[in-house]
């Protein structure tokens, strides 16, 4: 998750040296003792509500739910040399999305409030997710991110139509794919080079957090559900390599319609999707094989941040 680290077995004189030098490092705007807050504000519609859950590789901050001009805050220390990231996923009227509100980009863009004090805002309203440097005098907010509209899909409104209008003419379903009756297999497949460091991943939804999984060159990590009755099933996972790491749905309404049909005797439709995690990004196939099904989705980001 962090950065380019010095080795400490072999800089330490140096890293001892610069640290006599510099022992206050109180003015440094990544020192040491550099301390940020986090503000999330809820500058959404009325009577509506904001579900967000925030983590960081070693903290999970658990799920809050915000109401309109509610606001959720965190404060923590820098790490020494960067690195320090945490993301949220956050879902309001039947949409959902995950991106980084802290990291070493972001970090330098929040507002210095007493020298090594430093603040950073989100707001939070209908038409996406907006940053500012401090809460007065009021920033001017910049818009970073839409709303990703990923549950309720026009696809799943006809899909959930038609399959209720057949029930009720046929009660057994048996030609319909049934969105209350899909188990989808989600496999994540380590195709990193060999005697490379392990692949860490945490994948999750709304309701469950499948914990941190270490994974090593040709193992894989698989995990099954039930898609939820009205669709807007939604996994995401965090991957971490050789300083890197992303985020992104492994799952969701748009992903599952590529997912591979797996015929079996009961009255269950079975699917599976793949994912390949590989030195140059991340490969989805709707089958383990032939690897030629294989077609790449996400890119490892090129910085450390």
């Amino acid at each position: 998750m962090g950065q380019n680290m010095i080795n400490l077995k072999t800089k330490t004189p140096f890293l001892s040296l610069i640290f006599l030098l510099n022992i206050a490092l109180v003015t440094s705007r990544h020192g040491f003792t550099s301390r940020f807050h986090v503000y999330i504000i809820d500058n959404l519609p009325p009577n509506s509500k904001l579900t967000m859950h925030c983590q960081s590789h070693d903290d999970d901050l658990g799920y809050k739910v915000l109401y309109p001009n509610d606001e959720f805050n965190f404060s923590f220390n820098m790490k020494l040399f960067g690195g320090t990231l945490f993301f949220c996923h956050f879902w309001w009227n039947d949409q959902s999305i995950t991106f980084d509100i802290f990291n070493n980009s972001i970090a330098g863009n929040c507002g210095v409030i007493d020298g090594d004090h430093l603040e950073c805002y989100w707001k939070v309203q209908e038409d996406g997710f907006y940053f500012g440097a401090r809460r007065n005098p009021p920033p001017d907010y910049e818009k970073q991110h839409d709303w990703n509209q990923y549950y309720f899909t026009i696809r799943e409104n006809i899909k959930f139509s038609f399959c209720s209008f057949i029930f009720l003419l046929n009660f057994g379903l048996s030609s319909c794919k049934s969105p209350f009756s899909s188990i989808y297999t989600v496999y994540i497949i380590d195709a990193l080079p060999s005697n490379s460091k392990p692949l860490t991943v945490r994948c999750q939804s709304k309701d469950d957090d499948l914990g941190y999984k270490n994974l090593y060159p040709g193992g894989e990590y698989h995990f099954s559900f039930k898609e939820n009755f009205l669709g807007g099933t939604l996994f995401f996972c965090h991957f971490w390599w050789n300083g890197k790491n992303i985020i992104f749905d492994v799952f969701n309404n748009k992903i599952d319609i590529y997912c591979g049909e797996v015929e079996l005797l009961s009255n269950d439709r079975n699917h599976e999707c793949f994912w390949k995690v590989q030195e140059d990004g991340f490969y989805f196939a709707p089958h383990r094989n032939p690897p030629s099904l294989y077609e790449k989705k996400h890119d490892w980001p090129t910085t450390l941040a």
